[in-house]
């Protein structure tokens, strides 16, 4: 339906060379993930090819995905992301996850939870209406700048250490990547 998040999503991603990956979304498509065709394990992608029927004889859409991914490990996530020079989407955990591979991320919010979690951390962010209006290249070029990261690497430091002083500030000690950071 348009002004949907998928017609959204689709058509702010027209002509683009775009893969998506679902979370939760595959319930969606139960008739047609028995298939011994539709997931491969080893590479934890759907195929494209039937998926993007499947979309487009239920929604009417051109679906812009050349791959589709759904992922049982963050670890694979992580390595997967490494394929991109960016990632722009409405899931905040697929932001982070490319954020943690050293990708930069354009988060897209459609709602206020994920507009706020944006904004506490300054990720580069924009409503998901107007990555619609801009298109995903215009929205990339306005959002995801080198100083927008920048800025969100000073604020989510600065987020850090308000954490790690709050947890040793109760007695607590903390371990791994985090305690390091605590340290010096």
């Amino acid at each position: 339906m348009p002004g949907g998040r998928s017609y959204l999503l689709m058509e702010g991603f027209r002509g683009a060379n775009v893969d998506y990956v679902f979370q939760g979304e595959q319930r969606w498509f139960e008739e047609i993930l028995d298939r011994p065709d539709t997931f491969d394990d080893a590479t934890q992608t759907f195929d494209a090819s039937v998926i993007n029927e499947h979309l487009s004889s239920r929604s009417g859409f051109n679906v812009p995905f050349a791959r589709y991914y759904s992922f049982s490990d963050v670890g694979a996530w992580r390595q997967a992301c490494l394929r991109y020079d960016a990632f722009i989407g409405d899931r905040l955990h697929g932001g982070i996850a490319a954020m943690q591979a050293g990708v930069p991320a354009l988060i897209l919010h459609h709602d206020a939870r994920v507009a706020e979690l944006a904004e506490f951390f300054a990720f580069p962010s924009c409503s998901l209406v107007e990555f619609f209006v801009l298109g995903w290249q215009a929205a990339a070029e306005r959002y995801l700048t080198d100083k927008a990261v920048a800025d969100m690497k000073a604020r989510y430091r600065q987020q850090l250490r308000k954490f790690v002083d709050r947890v040793h500030g109760c007695g607590l000690e903390l371990v791994g990547s985090v305690a390091r950071f605590g340290s010096g």
